[in-house]
């Protein structure tokens, strides 16, 4: 049988103790829990300027497991609660319900051991991660963003997807400037009746009316507009997520509304990776040139070195 209040050695903490015997089904913290907060904890928290509390809870094998998670965070809060009356400075860096997960026994196990609650008591916040070194860029591409329509995935958000995916090839995707192209009525039923066929070295019927817009106004010559339509229709009536045709030397594409998240970084490939290269598409669903981009697996899709060097030898792809 476990004791109410079991200390725990060994750690980096001023102190610690494990907290059993929780009542069953219950949160409310026995005399003895009281007592070790009250005449133990307290008076190290009380003397700490910073200081931070973990507390981690558990509960038995006996219930459902959802109940049982909510019933060990409910158990860590009424740890909180009392220990936050000790310094209005101390943090709480980590409070984790753990629920039945790491209990042992069989399915009705009830052991107060697993009625319980950790507590850690340190005198210092610990030193946030440093953040992870960023890519070494030699090479980058200026985009400007020209919108017509409110997409499903936000521009910002297509751009840092598609920045995962290029910071492997060392490539930055530099915001160059951004616009809302502020059609009216009329411009948009024109952009959306119009034929967004794909064609490679030529520009779809939709984007050139972009184009009549003023979307290439402060486009430079090496730089790449992306633009953000309601919609792509091709002619045979099917739709498209993203089109990258465009005309020699005036690198573009469209990116629909309802494109993917990964639907930006895919067209982006196509315009680097130029006309001739082959294939066009994988049938790998981990890379990027995956289509539809709806079926990629991968959490950040990657290029082949095929592809990244191919890519890297744009005319649109310009050294840093």
């Amino acid at each position: 049988m476990a004791f109410d209040v079991q200390p725990i050695n060994g750690t980096l903490a001023r102190v610690a103790a494990r907290l059993c015997n929780f009542h069953t089904g219950n949160a409310e913290l026995l005399p003895a829990h009281i007592d070790w907060l009250d005449s133990t904890l307290a008076p190290i928290v009380r003397d700490l300027p910073t200081p931070w509390v973990d507390i981690i809870g558990y509960a038995s094998h006996l219930g459902g497991a959802a109940f049982n998670q909510k019933l060990s965070f409910d158990r860590c809060e009424a740890i909180r609660r009392r220990v936050e009356t000790y310094n209005p400075n101390v943090s709480f860096p980590i409070e984790w319900g753990k629920g039945e997960t790491e209990s042992t026994g069989g399915a009705n196990d009830n052991s107060g051991y697993w009625r319980a609650v950790e507590v850690f008591v340190y005198g210092f916040v610990p030193a946030p991660k440093p953040a992870p070194p960023k890519p070494a860029y030699d090479r980058k591409v200026r985009l400007h963003f020209r919108s017509t329509a409110l997409p499903v995935v936000p521009e910002f958000t297509a751009l840092a997807n598609a920045q995962l995916v290029y910071d492997s090839c060392l490539v930055l995707l530099e915001f160059a400037s951004g616009v809302s192209m502020g059609a009216t009525g009329d411009d948009l039923l024109m952009l959306d009746a119009s034929d967004g066929t794909c064609r490679w070295n030529d520009a779809s019927d939709q984007q050139q009316l972009l184009d009549k817009l003023g979307g290439r106004q402060g486009v430079g010559p090496n730089d790449v507009v992306v633009y953000y339509a309601n919609q792509i229709k091709e002619k045979n009536g099917g739709q498209l997520n993203g089109c990258a045709g465009h005309r020699p030397n005036l690198a573009a594409v469209v990116v629909s509304a309802s494109g993917s998240p990964w639907t930006l970084g895919h067209e982006l490939g196509h315009v680097l990776l130029g006309p001739n290269f082959t294939p066009v598409h994988s049938t790998d669903p981990i890379n990027i040139m995956f289509a539809p981009t709806t079926g990629i697996t991968a959490p950040i899709p990657a290029f082949t070195p095929e592809q990244v060097n191919r890519l890297r030898a744009s005319q649109f792809c310009v050294p840093i």
